[in-house]
């Protein structure tokens, strides 16, 4: 339940009402909290509300420990990043985030991130480009960048990390 049933009983049984979550999610980490505590707010944070934005709000990136930023091939080195969710600080998301415990749990998954960054490097633009001329020109740019990286049976963010997948794609392809 988005919203208590012991806090607001009215809507218990409201289909709008139900988030499908995991167990953890639901069971260990939520619990009987509230992601919000006004009728605006809570608009904003249920993902049944079509003023629900966690995806254009919040980006994932993957960032090094230290300062020097050299990103090479990450899997060589999955010790030296971390999983890291950007949102304005005043961000209502900041409250979903830490309540779900987004970075730990994601930095559980980073190396998928560190394989993205990995073939991104390998499958260059200059890369994508032979190949695609190597096919006679059937596959763009895009379209082979999301086959390699597995974005192309996720437009709907259906594939588990779908979201990470796709922001590190985009970080990446606007450097």
């Amino acid at each position: 339940h988005f919203l208590p049933k012991s806090i607001c009983p009215l809507v218990g049984l409201s289909f709008y009402n139900f988030v499908p979550s995991c167990s953890v999610c639901n069971e260990k980490l939520k619990r009987k909290k509230e992601l919000g505590t006004s009728v605006d707010e809570w608009k904003r944070v249920s993902p049944t509300s079509d003023e629900y934005n966690f995806d254009d709000e919040v980006k994932i990136r993957i960032a090094t420990h230290d300062a020097t930023g050299n990103l090479t091939h990450y899997l060589q080195s999955p010790d030296n990043y971390h999983v890291r969710f950007e949102a304005d600080k005043d961000s209502i998301y900041n409250r979903e985030i830490g309540m779900f415990c987004l970075p730990e749990r994601y930095n559980y998954h980073k190396n998928e991130a560190l394989r993205i960054h990995d073939v991104l490097i390998d499958y260059s633009d200059e890369n994508l480009d032979k190949i695609s001329m190597l096919l006679g020109g059937d596959y763009t740019k895009e379209k082979l960048r999301n086959e390699i990286i597995g974005l192309a049976t996720d437009s709907q963010n259906s594939v588990l990390m779908g979201k990470m997948r796709k922001d590190i794609v985009e970080s990446n392809i606007h450097k």
